[in-house]
């Protein structure tokens, strides 16, 4: 884990963390209420209300002292998250939402700052709130993961393989991970890259070009787009 105080006031703060892929949180306790956006990658989060698997932009609460573990994804996860006094409403009791987008979450943080109205952000957000996540095909998990490994593969030649539609193809994913085949892919995507960028030495415009990205303003693009951040400002961010 790699974390960096991004902003503090007298109530609250603002932590910027990148989760190494595959880490693993012991079960543990926060001293503080905390509200945090999962900017890309993807966890699964354990605690006495079940288990989640979250993946993409989404946000959760914690009230204080709320017990829970974490495993983060294959690609690690990059999460800004706001810690300090609970603000007033639903926040104060658990929950994991997933967003249209990371804008939406970056507003909830705004809002229980005391910038702005706190649940404005929910608005179009998906519960992920299940006892256990659902069982998922073997067949479609394959799929998932050959989509992520062979960055040439269409979309097309994925479901000729499954013998489906792509469009059918696009509904079973968004149906069970919530997210279509090319937003997947594109978030895969930038977590490898967000994952190099903050801890390996290895050149810009190197990462871009060997994680699949046209050049390195592409990549700047998309990483700016999931974490509001440039890569150089993640770097230097969280610099180990």
């Amino acid at each position: 884990m790699i974390t960096t105080v991004v902003s503090e006031t007298g109530r609250h703060r603002l932590v910027l963390t990148h989760y190494a892929p595959d880490e693993e949180c012991r079960a543990h306790r926060h001293s503080v209420s905390q509200i945090s956006v999962l900017l890309v990658g993807a966890y699964e989060e354990v605690s006495a209300e079940g288990r989640r698997a979250v993946a993409g932009p989404s946000l959760s609460c914690k009230p204080q002292g709320f017990e829970h573990e974490n495993r983060f994804g294959e690609h690690g996860a990059l999460m800004l998250s706001l810690q300090g006094e609970d603000p007033a409403g639903p926040a104060t009791s658990y929950f994991v939402t997933q967003l249209e987008n990371r804008r939406a979450g970056t507003k909830v943080l705004d809002g229980a700052a005391g910038t702005g109205p706190w649940a404005h952000g929910l608005h179009g957000g998906r519960s992920m709130g299940l006892a256990a996540p659902p069982a998922i095909n073997p067949g479609l998990q394959k799929a998932r993961r050959r989509l992520l490994a062979e960055p040439d593969l269409s979309i097309a030649g994925l479901a000729r393989s499954l013998d489906l539609h792509p469009v059918h193809v696009a509904r079973l994913f968004r149906s069970t991970f919530g997210r279509s085949p090319a937003e997947m892919r594109r978030e895969a995507r930038a977590a490898r890259a967000v994952d190099r960028i903050i801890r390996s030495p290895d050149a810009l415009a190197d990462i871009a070009v060997s994680e699949g990205f046209s050049d390195q303003a592409h990549m700047t693009r998309s990483v700016g787009e999931v974490s509001g951040w440039s890569p150089g400002a993640l770097r230097r961010l969280l610099a180990t």
